[in-house]
C-alpha cells in the first residue's frame, strides 16, 4: 500500500528525538477509532438499499441517529459505499495502531494518520464508485439493476487498501488524459516523496582505498541507499545496500571502497531508493594516488 501507513514503513525508524504517545492519549484514541468503526457500521446497516420481492424498492425511509428521511435507491448507493469506504479505512488503521500499541512505538506524527484515514477511504470510495458506474473500466449499470453487496465489497476494498485503489485510479486518468513525461508536471505547491540523493565528495583517499560521502533524506519512507561506482560515468562496480532509515531530515551517509587501482580516476554517485522511486545523485569523481 502505497506508503502512507506506519505500519508499511517502518515507523520504528522515525525522526531522532519524536516522542512517543503516552497512555492517556492511545486510550483515547483506541475510543476515537473505535467509535468511528461502530458510526460506520451503523451508517452501512441503516443506508443498505432495500431489496424487493422482485423488483428492487425505488426508495427507502432511513432511520439515521433519530432522523427520518426517505431517500432513493441512487442516493443509498451513494451514502452506503462512503460508509464502506470509511469502515475499511478503520479497520486498516485499528490493525495498524494495535500493533504500534503493542510494540510501544507509537508516535505523535503518525496520529492525524489514523484520525484523517476514515474521511480518504470514504472519499476514495465514493470517486472509485462514479468510475465504476460511468463504466471507464467496468460496465455501468443504473442502481435498479446494480446489486449492493458488489459495490460495498469495491468501496471496503479501496478504503483499506488505498493505495491500490489509487493505483487502480491513475491508470484510468493515463487512458483519458496524456500521460506525463518523467520530471514533467510537478507543481510547487506538490509534496514530493521521492528520497533526495545528494552525492559527495571522496575521503580518506588511498592507493587501493577510498570512502564515498553523501547526504539522504528519506522523505517519511522507509530508503536504502548504495553508491555506484567504476571507471568511466557507466559505473558498473556498487557498494552494499545499506538502509537510511525513514525520517524527514537529511542524514549523512558513507562507505567505503577496497581493492581499488592505484593511479586510477573514478567516477561515483549516490543512489537512494524507496517505495515511492529512485533518486540519482550527480556524476563525481577521484583519482587514487600512484603506489
Amino acid at each position: 500500500m502505497p506508503a502512507d501507513d506506519p505500519t508499511d514503513q517502518g515507523q520504528r525508524a522515525g525522526p531522532p528525538g519524536e516522542r512517543h504517545v503516552g497512555a492517556f492519549v492511545i486510550v483515547l484514541l483506541l475510543v476515537v477509532v473505535v467509535g468511528l468503526a461502530g458510526v460506520a457500521l451503523y451508517g452501512l446497516w441503516t443506508w443498505w438499499p432495500s431489496e424487493g420481492k422482485k423488483v428492487p424498492a425505488p426508495s427507502k425511509v432511513v432511520h439515521f441517529f433519530g432522523i427520518d428521511r426517505k431517500a432513493s435507491r441512487e442516493s443509498l448507493f451513494f451514502v452506503m459505499v462512503a460508509f464502506a469506504g470509511a469502515l475499511g479505512a478503520i479497520v486498516h488503521s485499528l490493525r495498524s495502531l494495535v500493533i504500534y500499541v503493542g510494540n510501544r512505538e507509537l508516535r505523535w506524527s503518525w496520529v492525524p494518520f489514523y484520525l484523517v484515514r476514515p474521511v480518504i477511504g470514504a472519499s476514495l470510495a465514493t470517486l472509485l464508485y462514479v468510475v465504476l458506474r460511468a463504466g471507464l473500466f467496468s460496465p455501468s449499470s443504473s442502481s435498479q439493476q446494480a446489486s449492493p453487496y458488489g459495490f460495498a465489497a469495491v468501496a471496503g476494498l479501496a478504503g483499506l487498501f488505498a493505495d491500490q485503489a489509487i493505483e487502480k485510479l491513475k491508470k484510468v486518468a493515463e487512458e483519458l488524459f496524456e500521460k506525463l513525461t518523467p520530471g514533467y508536471g510537478s507543481s510547487k505547491d506538490a509534496l514530493s516523496t521521492l528520497p533526495t540523493a545528494e552525492t559527495g565528495g571522496a575521503i580518506d583517499i588511498g592507493p587501493s582505498t577510498a570512502t564515498l560521502t553523501g547526504m539522504v533524506n528519506p522523505r517519511g519512507f522507509e530508503t536504502t541507499f548504495r553508491f555506484e561506482y567504476g571507471l568511466t560515468s557507466e559505473y558498473g562496480m556498487t557498494t552494499p545496500t545499506v538502509s537510511a532509515g525513514s525520517g524527514r531530515d537529511d542524514s549523512a551517509v558513507r562507505a567505503d571502497l577496497t581493492d581499488l587501482a592505484a593511479g586510477t580516476t573514478y567516477h561515483y554517485r549516490l543512489v537512494a531508493t524507496s517505495h515511492a522511486g529512485t533518486s540519482y545523485g550527480g556524476d563525481r569523481q577521484f583519482p587514487t594516488p600512484g603506489a
